[in-house]
């Protein structure tokens, strides 16, 4: 836990990108109102009432190929789709000489300027080596210091090179961070179907934050790329967090008892389970050393076995430590056996809000899997307002295409006026945005205000699961 291209005949790229661009203000995470959008639902050019056209063939402070031309339908121009009145928005690279350049291209900037909001823009990118696409945005005017570039900032949304055409960039420069002294701050992901299906590229920005994503018409919130937060402060960089708890398992045997403790006991659960959770027996749970190796693993095993009038036996481990705010990441494999549910959560230390712990005084529950979809990850917050029981639990889930092949990390990153979860790996933890759930009205929507403790545990059956036979 840390607290803490050359494509077709002599064209570059592209027939069928599209563009759908919208903007919304808000005064609460739920309350959105549109203020501009532009659909390219025509045959056409360009609205002119809605874009310019930035011209010219100097480089571009990149050392850039083409020439960008002005409103020209050869690279740019709006298309309905065939049978549809439905537009798209084509910007098209050309190999052809203008101005002494190789190429011609497009570049359009919008005609309205905002500060904070959410910005969408649904496109698919061209596949063609050599190109660079990017979704982004440059300040209307420069108002820290004299120089517009970097000092008065930039938002990368989305950036994509024909070279690596899956991998989706989001970045950020400043005075302090920029790519001329290699400083700027972001990460990327990959994103498998960028080229063949049209993906919704969000920016959330507010006065505290700038966050981007990828996702789909379905969930545009899939894939968080990058988060940066105002006052230098990066959500992926661990370098300004203070590790305050841990246990990486390097040994073989016994839970460490000065860390853990068990829930021991067959009573359902609350969940109808069918497991009896035992205290430290090895068969259900221990510490392994990966064979030849010094670095170690938890196994929690759920056996198919007689105990105490229950068909099966498992663990349930907590965690001694208790805690208010901070990131916990937790490194795991699931399993994939159906009737199993894995489970990593947290509870209060205490009730503080009314005298019914659960579920007044909230759940939080980082990662939930059961066997029967297997890689399908839930992450999920449970309140007075909002659980399960009423049916109103409040909560995400995403498919981990190798949550039971690999390892993958887990990360809450909770705060006074949020819980965030991800699933990511050890190149980038935060690779799939799952759930956020934000702060808004009284205790019975937030009772995340004082220390929690982590679970982790198997359970086998439940309410979750329907017919037990099938397990």
């Amino acid at each position: 836990m840390k607290s803490g291209a050359v494509s077709k005949s002599d064209a570059f790229s592209a027939e069928d990108p599209v563009m759908v661009c919208g903007v919304v203000e808000s005064t609460s995470s739920s309350d959105w109102t549109l203020v501009w959008e532009d659909n390219f639902n025509w045959n056409g050019g360009i609205d002119p009432t809605k874009w310019e056209f930035d011209v010219g063939g100097h480089g571009w402070g990149n050392n850039e190929k083409q020439f960008y031309t002005n409103n020209r339908q050869e690279n740019t121009r709006c298309e309905l789709f065939p049978g549809s009145s439905n537009g798209r928005l084509i910007i098209e690279a050309r190999r052809e000489q203008m101005e002494n350049c190789e190429f011609t291209s497009a570049r359009l900037k919008s005609k309205v300027k905002w500060t904070y909001g959410r910005l969408q823009i649904r496109a698919k990118v061209p596949d063609g080596r050599g190109l660079w696409s990017a979704l982004w945005m440059l300040p209307e005017k420069a108002t820290h210091s004299s120089v517009c570039w970097p000092d008065n900032g930039e938002t990368d949304l989305m950036e994509q090179v024909g070279y690596d055409l899956l991998r989706i960039h989001s970045t950020v420069h400043t005075q302090a961070y920029n790519h001329m002294k290699g400083t700027q701050k972001g990460l990327s992901i990959i994103v498998s179907d960028a080229v063949s299906n049209f993906k919704i590229y969000t920016l959330n920005w507010n006065p505290n934050k700038i966050e981007m994503y990828a996702g789909d018409d379905t969930n545009p919130f899939a894939n968080h790329i990058f988060t940066w937060n105002k006052e230098g402060d990066r959500t992926q960089c661990n370098s300004d967090w203070t590790l305050v708890w841990e246990d990486n398992f390097t040994w073989n045997g016994g839970i460490d008892p000065t860390k853990w403790e068990f829930d021991v006991g067959g009573h359902g659960w609350g969940n109808n389970e069918k497991q009896f959770y035992t205290n430290n027996r090895r068969e259900n749970t221990r510490c392994e050393l990966f064979p030849g190796s010094s670095n170690g693993r938890l196994i929690i095993e759920a056996r198919r076995e007689q105990m105490k009038n229950c068909e099966f036996t498992s663990a349930r481990l907590k965690s001694k430590v208790k805690w208010t705010y901070g990131r916990l990441q937790i490194r795991a494999k699931v399993s994939d056996g159906r009737g199993l549910w894995s489970a990593l959560w947290m509870l209060p230390e205490k009730a503080t809000h009314s005298s019914v712990y659960w579920p007044d005084n909230g759940e939080i529950d980082l990662m939930e899997q059961v066997g029967y979809d297997p890689l399908r990850i839930h992450s999920t917050v449970h309140t007075q307002a909002y659980n399960h029981i009423k049916g109103t639990q409040k909560g995400n889930s995403i498919i981990v295409s190798d949550a039971v092949s690999n390892f993958k990390i887990y990360t809450l990153n909770w705060n006074p006026d949020k819980i965030e979860m991800y699933a990511g790996d050890d190149a980038n933890p935060f690779a799939n945005h799952i759930f956020t759930w934000n702060k808004e009205g009284d205790w019975t929507q937030w009772p995340f205000d004082k220390p929690f403790f982590i679970i982790m545990n198997i359970a086998v059956g439940g309410n979750w699961f329907g017919d037990m036979s099938t397990i």
